[in-house]
């Protein structure tokens, strides 16, 4: 069907992102990437529900104490897709999703499943969202540097 198509192609360019995430991040730091606004460092799951599709709809806030604290500057936006990392560890994502709402609070996302099933993801636990496969993040990830990575692939091919 329709979906498995997609589902495929997604993470066809998933697996390719992964080499040119792995290459931003050596090349730049987290806090840099964050101050470019393609990256949300210490993130909390602060709800988890199943949405359309048996997707999981997780809204992530700023691990700060009061409920009110502000994402930083960023250029998160709705359709953008995302890799979600444990804040701890280094490498590969949890999982990849798709933006699906953002406010000055809070992001939310979608999520297939991860590699493991389904994706669990603590309360307690902290969290980092990088933006992935997006023409826009990666134009203006390279204008605003002098490192130079490898053009994205052409995901366009049937």
């Amino acid at each position: 069907g329709h979906s498995t198509a997609a589902r495929t192609s997604v993470q066809q360019m998933f697996s390719r992102l992964c080499v040119v995430s792995r290459a931003w991040q050596e090349s730049v730091s987290l806090k840099e990437l964050q101050r470019r606004g393609v990256c949300l460092l210490k993130l909390q799951a602060a709800s988890q529900r199943t949405g359309l599709y048996g997707r999981l709809l997780v809204t992530f806030q700023p691990r700060k104490h009061d409920s009110d604290a502000e994402l930083p500057y960023n250029s998160f936006g709705p359709g953008d897709i995302v890799g979600l990392y444990d804040s701890a560890g280094e490498g590969d994502p949890l999982s990849s999703g798709i933006v699906t709402r953002v406010t000055s609070k809070a992001v939310t996302v979608a999520f297939e499943e991860s590699r493991d099933g389904l994706l669990s993801l603590h309360r307690e636990g902290s969290y980092r969202l990088l933006q992935l496969a997006n023409d826009v993040t990666y134009n203006r990830l390279k204008k605003s540097s002098g490192f130079c990575v490898e053009p994205f692939p052409s995901w366009q091919e049937e």
